[in-house]
């Protein structure tokens, strides 16, 4: 039975941890929290157009988000939020009448993209990132700028006067991908900041030569995300400082972009949440991905980024998945592959989801009237998984192995980029789920280990994996061959990985050993998991008595 962070009498007090819900309502297992934005230009009419439709919909909670999207401001001027707020407090007065939660969604704290603004303008001195190619943003901010740590803490502490349940910070708050740079920043400050570590004069091109070396990781590598973790994490400390300064009894939430990706900026996940938390709930946004419609697929994605993103948080962190459409439109989702999303949610013990069904310059939300009543008619059905699923219990399954070091320790390929550095275990994930095998990120019997994950692992936890079943991809077993454990996955030799057709003609993968399912001409299709898919195989050579399965 899967396997909540609390069971479902708990979930209800701990989403409440400093408020109490209206005495004529129940928290519900299956919590909506709906995020939605309310131009300026069309406040009015969204603002009365939620009041209406809120409690038909059976919404339990409103994230305002602010300054959003296609008319974001970049870094928000101050004067700018100093004049929204008025609005909040009228948004935050209405729900409180119709017992519905407030929170609140900045859209951006360090910035995803420069969109074509400039935030220099308006904030002389801002010192913003540049890339490990030299390209220097206009508007995603360094997080070391005292003029951006001056101007975040004035218009934070307007938002948390207006004391959200929860101040949710978007997965902005990264080390990578704010473009048109991708990985870290190498501004002058994180320099500095590193020389001083090293105890020598570093220049960005001998840097990122060094983090980029072929083999062996340099050093440098591992300090280097060592202190883009310990940056990160100062920042979400100054966050959390700035919000309960002003609102002691607001929680904060953490969307995260998925913890392989993470790897890449070195983060700590226990350190980084605590500093979030700063002793209060801490509540976790993980992606469910598919933002639009493609293939049932993604749903593969969609229960790995839960089970993934879990396994990294703190206990008693509150879990309220994204679900979310682009271009928010039927278009581009359906409803029913909307409500597939918010099933999976609950059946994976999530105690929430947040939902961006609507776009963000004014359209009414009556213009897609399937996606309120979704969210209407299929409350109880989400109700009553959810209480099964909230359960005490743990996922059965393969488990699959995560490292918050994977990138400080991966060796890459001449001519790496920084996107070499994500650790990953979708492919795998998805080869076993497709064949009806779960995955778990739990304790299990069976452990799959792919690519060079598993080098983080010390000789004895590799003896400890080997003691049950342990299932290899090639990579994985070049590496325990080379660290000498040959004998013991029965290989005196294996070379590295090369294209399928490389080695001569190939056709499908004969299953021989009765014992598991295998017969004389009986064949698997080496068309797996995609129609035409030729992958990367190694040539084995066996150790004595070591038993051919296929």
């Amino acid at each position: 039975m899967p396997r909540a962070n609390l069971i479902a009498t708990a979930v209800a007090s701990m989403l409440w941890p400093e408020h109490r819900m209206p005495s004529t309502r129940k928290p519900s297992p299956a919590w909506y929290a709906l995020r939605r934005t309310l131009p300026p230009w069309r406040f009015d009419e969204t603002f009365a157009e939620l009041a209406k439709l809120l409690p038909r919909y059976r919404v339990d909670e409103l994230i305002v988000k602010v300054d959003t999207e296609e008319f974001t401001h970049g870094q928000p001027p101050l004067a700018w939020v100093r004049k929204y707020q008025d609005k909040l407090f009228a948004i935050k007065k209405e729900l409180g009448r119709l017992g519905i939660v407030y929170s609140l969604n900045p859209w951006i704290t360090v910035g995803h993209a420069d969109r074509g603004r400039d935030s220099r303008v308006d904030l002389p001195g801002l010192r913003t990132v540049v890339g490990h190619d030299g390209i220097e943003c206009t508007s995603c901010a360094c997080p070391l700028s005292p003029v951006w740590r001056e101007h975040i803490d004035a218009v934070w502490t307007l938002y948390a006067q207006t004391a959200p349940r929860v101040l949710w910070i978007e997965d902005d708050i990264r080390t990578f991908n704010h473009a048109p740079v991708s990985f870290g920043c190498f501004c002058p400050l994180h320099l500095a900041r590193f020389a001083k570590r090293v105890g020598e004069s570093v220049d960005r091109e001998r840097l990122v030569a060094a983090l980029f070396q072929p083999g062996t990781p340099h050093p440098w590598r591992s300090q280097w995300l060592d202190q883009q973790h310990e940056v990160m994490t100062e920042t979400a400390g100054f966050l959390a400082e700035v919000v309960h300064r002003t609102a002691p009894a607001t929680a904060l939430g953490l969307m995260s972009s998925g913890p392989g990706a993470h790897c890449m900026e070195g983060r700590r996940w226990k350190p980084f949440a605590a500093a979030f938390a700063d002793g209060r709930p801490l509540y976790s946004r993980p992606p469910m991905g598919n933002y639009n419609e493609g293939s049932l697929r993604g749903f593969y994605y969609s229960h790995d980024s839960i089970k993934a993103t879990r396994h990294c948080m703190p206990a008693g962190t509150i879990e309220q998945t994204e679900v979310e459409n682009v271009p928010f439109t039927r278009y581009s989702k359906s409803a029913v592959f909307t409500f597939l999303e918010m099933a999976i949610s609950f059946a994976y013990g999530s105690h929430g989801v947040t939902m961006n069904f609507y776009d963000h310059c004014g359209t009414p939300m009556a213009s897609e009237p399937a996606f309120g009543e979704l969210m209407r008619a299929r409350k109880p059905f989400l109700e009553g998984l959810a209480r099964v699923a909230q359960l005490p219990g743990c996922y059965r399954g393969v488990r699959l192995l995560h490292d918050e070091a994977a990138s400080a320790r991966k060796r890459l390929a001449p001519g790496s980029s920084w996107w070499h550095l994500i650790s990953s275990n979708g492919a795998l994930m998805e080869n076993l789920e497709t064949h009806g095998i779960p995955t778990t990120y739990e304790a299990s019997t069976v452990t799959a280990a792919t690519g060079q994950i598993i080098r983080g692992s010390s000789d004895a936890e590799i003896g400890a994996l080997l003691a049950g079943g342990l299932l290899l991809d090639a990579t994985a077993a070049m590496i325990l061959h080379e660290r000498g454990f040959g004998p013991d996955i029965g290989l005196s030799a294996i070379a590295a990985p090369v294209h399928l057709d490389s080695l001569g003609a190939f056709s499908a993968e004969e299953l021989i050993d009765p014992e598991f399912g295998g017969a004389p001409r009986k064949y698997l299709t080496l068309t797996t998991p995609s129609l035409g898919g030729r992958p990367s195989l190694s040539v084995l050579t066996l150790a004595r008595g070591a038993r051919v399965i296929s």
